[in-house]
């Protein structure tokens, strides 16, 4: 019972930390374009590249929701189908520690669904990604971001589709 009731408070204590910069908040809107090179760290060796186009709004100094879309192609070399193509759609939430030195840590985490086709099937997967990176000014309006993650392409099945190791590098736009 007990720690059920601190597992209560800690969410409690986050949701208030959350209401309180959302309502401190200065929105800005900011487009970022990445490509990342997905590689899954299991018994696989396919080996992925794409293009995520994203939207940001960024709720305060800290806090962000984001869309994004896309479109991943791999090569599949030990499946019965050469390649597969996969357009996710995802939603997520970014966390960020702005520093005093221009450089701007991130922690991301996403969650939605991806369209997975080849020519033997058509598919759609729950999908989850979580992301760790930078953001290093190029211009008052322009940073380059660089990030490495887990993509979890289907999690219903880990054992046949398994984590993936993510690395982007994109660039955004601030448009407010």
């Amino acid at each position: 019972m007990a720690r059920k009731q601190s597992v209560i408070a800690g969410l409690a204590g986050v949701a208030m930390f959350l209401m309180a910069g959302i309502a401190q908040a200065r929105p800005a809107l900011s487009l970022e374009a990445d490509v990342p090179v997905v590689v899954p760290l299991g018994f696989t060796s396919d080996v992925g590249a794409g293009f995520t186009p994203q939207i940001q709004l960024d709720l305060g100094d800290h806090l962000g929701v984001n869309l994004a879309s896309g479109f991943f192609y791999y090569t599949a070399n030990d499946r019965d189908a050469d390649e597969l193509r996969v357009v996710p759609v995802l939603a997520g939430v970014t966390f960020s520690l702005p520093t005093s030195k221009n450089v701007t840590p991130y922690a991301r985490a996403w969650l939605g669904y991806s369209h997975v086709s080849s020519e033997l099937s058509t598919e759609h997967w729950p999908t989850a990604a979580l992301e760790a990176g930078v953001l290093l000014p190029l211009s008052r309006q322009v940073h380059a971001d660089i990030g490495i993650g887990a993509l979890l392409p289907d999690m219903t099945d880990v054992v046949e589709n398994p984590p993936c190791l993510m690395v982007s590098l994109g660039v955004r736009y601030s448009l407010m």
